[in-house]
C-alpha cells in the first residue's frame, strides 16, 4: 500500500505522564498510523 492512500479510521491525540502526541491517525485494517506535533504562537 502506498502511503499516499492512507485513510484514517480514527483521529485524535494521546496524552500520558510520559508522552504527549498532538495528532494520532490510525487505520486498524492496514495497521498504519500517522503521528504529528502541532506548534503555534502569537
Amino acid at each position: 500500500m502506498d502511503h499516499k492512500h492512507f485513510v484514517p479510521e480514527s483521529v485524535g491525540s494521546h496524552w500520558s505522564r510520559r508522552v504527549q502526541v498532538d495528532v494520532v491517525a490510525l487505520n486498524w485494517q492496514t495497521r498504519w498510523f500517522l503521528i504529528g506535533e502541532c506548534k503555534w504562537g502569537h
